[in-house]
């Protein structure tokens, strides 16, 4: 999948009022979506920063360069946003807000991922954690070490996660722990549905 097309499924998951994509309704509600989740902005810099990698033209990708460095360092300073290029995350990530979010480079991150401000997804000796698809992080989730976690999750606020777990579940605590199953997967304003929902299959 080409580098635009993985930032239009980026930029889709701010898409909240179901505008037609690429119309100018469309465009307009991403440009406020900017400026009230400023984590789109982190999300635009990390895939030009992963784009400028693969420009093979000398000149030009040195002046892309320092462009991606000027911008990555404003996000990492003003906005406290660091998502390093070389970190592995698929199409449909959302970084709603800003402030203290931190992910390893070692890390690998899937489909239609969303996190929060105060979100860490950190190293330690034993590796860097590998996270699915459809996933929901809450506000100050810490996510330590070489854990595996399955796809279509919702992660509650403030839970330190520091063990794998399968997917379709609700989990959350010090240290976390399973609450429910979850029925459907996360929608991207990190929505889930209660126990009166029939289960689907995550998209």
């Amino acid at each position: 999948m080409s580098s635009l097309k993985v930032l239009l499924e980026d930029l889709s998951r701010y898409n909240d009022e179901r505008h037609v994509p690429n119309s100018l309704k469309y465009w307009k509600h991403i440009v406020r979506q900017a400026y009230t989740h400023p984590g789109l902005l982190a999300v635009v810099v990390f895939r030009y920063g992963g784009w400028v990698r693969k420009c093979r033209i000398p000149i030009l990708k040195q002046i892309m360069e320092a462009y991606y460095h000027l911008a990555y360092n404003w996000v990492r300073f003003r906005l406290q946003i660091e998502i390093p290029r070389d970190t592995t995350i698929g199409p449909g990530f959302r970084v709603d807000h800003y402030g203290c979010i931190l992910i390893n480079s070692q890390s690998t991150i899937g489909r239609n991922v969303t996190i929060s401000q105060g979100v860490l997804l950190g190293g330690t000796e034993t590796g860097a954690p590998t996270i699915g698809s459809d996933i929901n992080c809450g506000v100050g989730v810490k996510i330590i070490g070489a854990i595996v976690l399955g796809d279509c999750m919702k992660i509650g606020a403030g839970s330190i996660v520091t063990k794998s777990f399968e997917g379709g579940q609700i989990i959350a605590g010090v240290p976390a722990r399973v609450l429910r199953p979850l029925l459907r997967c996360p929608e991207p304003n990190g929505w889930v549905p209660d126990a009166n929902w029939k289960p689907d299959n995550c998209s």
